[in-house]
């Protein structure tokens, strides 16, 4: 149910919706919307979608035939981490696609460590799914991913690389003000995206950003030799990850 006809913001504005308004029936979410466009068909088909995708997430629950939103208080980066960390631990759901969500960044970009990929269709079809996944899925794959901040579209395909903002929000929900980087990455961001190349090491699309909230003082990282800890970022030997402003 992920594989949705969306694109990305209508999620968050139903979701910030329930958070205000809520809990609601769906027919009342619906009207909440539908009323405010002219394409009643349209809108109807889009907010029903973006409410399955939302539920099959597990972001907003249904119970006693209304809606809920399962957060308070979040902004809008704060809502999309916790949908993406939703994502990622999703096993069972109603479309057998859906496990794959976020998977198939790990296998098409993470873990040969590539930025961008065309002709996704095909690629994504050469997996061993366990359905096909049509040009129109692919394509809502891809307009989710960039309105998520983990990639951009372009030149008929799509280039991942994790938005800034939002690394460094899942810095900031990292329990610790500093630790070991490896520990960081395989117990805390894991539970977000995934990092970790077939080599073991940090693909370019986590790396980039890290190197960037490094050079605007966000973080700080260090090689610590005397650490028994993986080193990271090639020559560096990253070891220990510092919060600065923690």
């Amino acid at each position: 149910m992920l594989f949705k006809t969306v694109y990305g913001p209508e999620l968050e504005s139903v979701y910030f919706l329930l958070e205000k308004d809520g809990p609601m029936k769906q027919e009342e979410l619906i009207g909440s919307f539908v009323c405010a466009v002219s394409d009643s068909n349209a809108s109807f088909a889009n907010i029903k979608d973006a409410i399955a995708f939302l539920k099959t997430a597990g972001i907003i629950s249904f119970e006693k035939q209304e809606y809920w939103a399962v957060y308070k208080n979040l902004d809008s980066i704060g809502f999309k981490t916790n949908l993406i960390r939703h994502m990622r631990a999703l096993k069972k759901s109603r479309s057998k696609l859906d496990s794959y969500f976020i998977g198939l960044i790990d296998r098409i970009y993470i873990k040969p460590n590539r930025l961008f990929n065309n002709n996704l269709h095909s690629k994504i079809n050469s997996i061993d799914l366990p359905s096909a996944c049509s040009e129109e899925k692919v394509n809502a794959w891809r307009r989710v991913l960039e309105y998520l901040g983990l990639g951009y579209r372009g030149y008929s395909g799509l280039a991942i690389i994790y938005d800034i903002s939002l690394v460094n929000k899942i810095i900031c929900d990292w329990k610790e003000t500093e630790g070991p980087l490896q520990i960081f990455l395989e117990d805390h961001f894991s539970q977000y995206l995934p990092w970790s190349t077939q080599k073991g090491e940090i693909a370019l699309a986590l790396e980039f950003p890290l190197l960037q909230l490094e050079e605007q003082g966000v973080i700080s990282l260090h090689a610590k030799q005397d650490m028994p800890y993986k080193g990271y970022l090639d020559k560096r030997k990253v070891k220990w990850i510092i919060k600065e402003g923690g």
